[in-house]
């Protein structure tokens, strides 16, 4: 994804779109290629990418990780349609991203978080508004189906992506079965921490630019909590120039080996080496990881 412009982006995830729909016969009531695309313009356009991780490139990357694990998991996905669903919930998973966490958003009685009640707040606010852009835009897909509550596979999927509800997914995954509309949750979670599942010169990269997003939220932390400081600076696009390799990123950005350790030991470790043992298919990402871990571990 980091060697795609925006355009780029965009077709890609009209293919993916394009292709679940023609692989098999919906019940879900087809859309029109300029549909298609008019959709994917107001998503792309409702990400701020400003963003240095949390924008449309993340989005459409989570995207084609939902499908990829869509089709190694194909025996284990009830249909055709939910396939289609997570993809779409894949792509509009983070949509209007503030670039901030929950956490700051509920220490600072921010509008949103009260109306969420302090509640999985981000994961909230993506799913009302990217629900309201599908009823306006694309509302058959919305409509429950003899399978399944289609609305309900979109916004629990997205809910899932609420890392503070990890431990919980992460518990449910031993006691899962065959098929289970907890698995299709569990796909675009893992989908949308797979980062440090790809080839270690590709997790660099997005180390990077969470990095920087982090560093932009701390920012802010701080401005709220001294209001009396000078105001922030003006802080440049999304574009990252990344150094040339590995070894230049960690000259460059030397806490990356050790943030990528605890999130890999935190996060991610556990939910994939739980998916390796219950799918043989899935476990070459836990190999990935094991291979990454070594590598910061050398580096810390």
């Amino acid at each position: 994804a980091h060697s795609l412009n925006t355009q780029e982006l965009i077709w890609c995830s009209y293919l993916i779109i394009r292709k679940v729909i023609d692989q098999g016969s919906l019940s879900i009531s087809s859309i029109y290629d300029n549909n298609i695309f008019l959709l994917l313009f107001t998503l792309e356009a409702s990400y701020h990418q400003g963003n240095k991780f949390h924008n449309f490139r993340h989005a459409m990357d989570v995207m084609q990780a939902t499908y990829q694990l869509c089709c190694l998991l194909s025996s284990s996905i009830p249909s055709k349609e939910h396939i289609l669903l997570l993809c779409m919930a894949a792509i509009g998973h983070d949509v209007g991203h503030p670039g901030t966490n929950n956490a700051l958003l509920c220490n600072h009685s921010s509008p949103i978080a009260q109306a969420c009640e302090n509640k999985s707040v981000l994961e909230n606010f993506h799913t009302k508004i990217f629900t309201n852009m599908l009823q306006a835009q694309w509302p058959d897909l919305l409509r429950p189906t003899q399978l399944s509550d289609n609305n309900l596979v979109i916004s629990e999927s997205i809910l899932a992506t609420d890392m503070a509800r990890h431990s919980e997914y992460v518990d449910k995954l031993n006691l899962l079965p065959a098929r289970s509309s907890t698995l299709t949750s569990l796909i675009v979670k893992a989908a949308d921490i797979s980062n440090v599942t790809r080839p270690l010169e590709i997790s660099a990269k997005w180390a990077v630019l969470i990095t920087n997003e982090f560093n932009e939220c701390a920012m802010l932390e701080k401005r709220l909590s001294e209001p009396d400081q000078k105001p922030l600076p003006t802080l440049p696009d999304s574009n990252v120039d990344f150094p040339p390799t590995v070894e230049d990123i960690i000259k460059m950005y030397p806490m990356i080996p050790k943030g990528q350790l605890f999130f890999i030991n935190t996060f991610a470790e556990n939910l994939f080496a739980g998916l390796g043992r219950k799918f043989e298919q899935l476990n070459f990402l836990n190999e990935n990881i094991k291979r990454n871990k070594q590598f910061w571990l050398e580096k810390s």
